[in-house]
Protein backbone atom coordinates (compact mmCIF):
# COMPACT_ATOMS: atom_id res chain seq x y z
CA UNK A 1 0.00 0.00 0.00
CA UNK A 2 1.13 3.48 -0.89
CA UNK A 3 2.01 6.02 1.81
CA UNK A 4 0.15 8.59 0.15
CA UNK A 5 -3.39 6.10 0.14
CA UNK A 6 -3.08 6.04 4.14
CA UNK A 7 -3.58 9.91 4.53
CA UNK A 8 -5.59 11.23 0.97
CA UNK A 9 -8.28 8.26 0.79
CA UNK A 10 -12.07 8.39 0.75
CA UNK A 11 -12.04 9.19 4.58
CA UNK A 12 -9.87 12.65 4.21
CA UNK A 13 -12.31 13.85 1.54
CA UNK A 14 -15.23 13.08 3.70
CA UNK A 15 -13.47 14.89 7.22
CA UNK A 16 -12.81 17.72 4.54
CA UNK A 17 -16.48 18.34 2.95
CA UNK A 18 -17.51 18.34 6.68
CA UNK A 19 -15.36 20.73 7.77
CA UNK A 20 -16.11 22.67 4.99
CA UNK A 21 -19.65 22.43 5.26
CA UNK A 22 -19.07 23.58 8.98
CA UNK A 23 -17.16 26.83 8.54
CA UNK A 24 -19.81 27.69 5.69
CA UNK A 25 -22.87 26.87 8.25
CA UNK A 26 -20.80 28.89 10.59
CA UNK A 27 -20.40 31.68 8.31
CA UNK A 28 -24.07 32.27 7.79
CA UNK A 29 -25.46 31.66 10.69
CA UNK A 30 -23.06 33.50 13.38
CA UNK A 31 -24.67 36.95 14.68
CA UNK A 32 -28.01 35.70 13.51
CA UNK A 33 -30.84 34.56 15.70
CA UNK A 34 -30.39 30.99 14.32
CA UNK A 35 -27.07 30.34 16.39
CA UNK A 36 -28.17 28.91 19.40
CA UNK A 37 -30.95 26.30 17.18
CA UNK A 38 -27.99 25.17 14.77
CA UNK A 39 -25.51 24.88 18.17
CA UNK A 40 -27.96 22.36 19.49
CA UNK A 41 -29.21 20.39 16.70
CA UNK A 42 -25.34 19.78 16.03
CA UNK A 43 -24.83 18.63 19.26
CA UNK A 44 -27.74 16.09 19.31
CA UNK A 45 -26.10 14.65 16.26
CA UNK A 46 -22.29 14.49 17.33
CA UNK A 47 -24.37 12.94 20.70
CA UNK A 48 -25.70 10.33 18.30
CA UNK A 49 -23.18 9.68 16.51
CA UNK A 50 -21.13 9.70 19.58
CA UNK A 51 -24.03 6.48 21.22
CA UNK A 52 -23.74 4.50 17.72
CA UNK A 53 -19.71 4.74 17.83
CA UNK A 54 -17.53 6.08 20.69
CA UNK A 55 -14.77 6.01 17.59
CA UNK A 56 -16.31 8.20 15.70
CA UNK A 57 -17.33 11.04 18.37
CA UNK A 58 -13.74 10.81 19.34
CA UNK A 59 -12.73 11.92 15.78
CA UNK A 60 -15.11 14.69 15.79
CA UNK A 61 -13.83 15.71 19.62
CA UNK A 62 -10.20 15.88 17.65
CA UNK A 63 -11.31 17.30 14.27
CA UNK A 64 -13.28 20.47 16.34
CA UNK A 65 -9.65 20.49 18.63
CA UNK A 66 -7.19 20.44 15.01
CA UNK A 67 -9.08 22.44 12.92
CA UNK A 68 -10.20 25.33 15.65
CA UNK A 69 -11.77 24.70 18.72
CA UNK A 70 -12.96 28.46 18.67
CA UNK A 71 -16.58 28.44 18.60
CA UNK A 72 -18.25 29.37 15.19
CA UNK A 73 -21.38 28.63 16.43
CA UNK A 74 -21.80 30.23 19.39
CA UNK A 75 -19.96 32.93 20.91
CA UNK A 76 -20.00 32.84 24.79
CA UNK A 77 -19.13 36.66 26.34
Amino acid sequence: MKISKQFVGDTMWIALSIIGIMHALAFFVRDTGFELPVFIAFGIFVVIITWRSQLNGLLIAFAEIFVGGHGHLLDVD
